[in-house]
């Protein structure tokens, strides 16, 4: 990651820590915990995505707070590489990508709770791929929204039985 300032990478970590913390405290509050007995339910791997995204952002960030010099600049890309569509990499663009990112896990965590795992899983799979990916076509947007969607509910609800988020609004469990 070079071209990225110590104070850059620092709020980033910041945002990003602060958001796990967030995570696994609405986790803790709002997904109950497993039957007992050595159980996984069905808070265990959101928990796990809470606790994963604290370690590694606060990690990073403290790895940045502890770097004893700016790594080097890139290059700003040639001509030739922004006309072939290679992205930039600006400061707005970066602010864009984490508020969307922001936007997305809040998104997912409100519409899980109200419209359930299926519905919440394939509505934000699809709006990612829209936005973030760009992509156009149609088969491959719902291939994979259907394919993510399928094989989640698949591996967990199947394969190893664990209840997946049923909403309040609309059940599909």
């Amino acid at each position: 990651m070079t071209g990225h300032s110590r104070k850059a990478d620092m709020a980033v970590s910041s945002v990003l820590t602060l958001i796990g913390i967030a995570w696994t405290v609405e986790v803790f509050r709002s997904i109950p915990a497993g039957a007992g007995g050595g159980d996984v339910g069905p808070r265990a791997f959101p928990l796990l995505y809470g606790v994963l995204l604290i370690m590694l952002s606060a990690g990073w960030g403290l790895s940045r707070l502890m770097a004893s010099e700016e790594p080097p600049r890139s290059a700003p890309p040639s001509d030739v590489e922004a006309e072939e569509g290679t992205a930039t990499d600006t400061p707005k663009a970066r602010i864009v990508a984490l508020a969307l990112t922001l936007f997305i896990v809040l998104l997912y965590g409100w519409m899980m709770t109200r419209v359930g795992f299926l519905l919440a899983t394939f509505a934000v799979v699809l709006f990612s791929t829209l936005v973030i990916l760009r992509e156009r076509r149609f088969l491959v947007i719902g291939g994979m929204a259907f394919g993510i969607t399928f094989a989640t509910w698949l591996v967990f609800e199947v394969l190893l039985g664990i209840p997946l988020a049923v909403g309040s609004w609309i059940n599909l469990g």
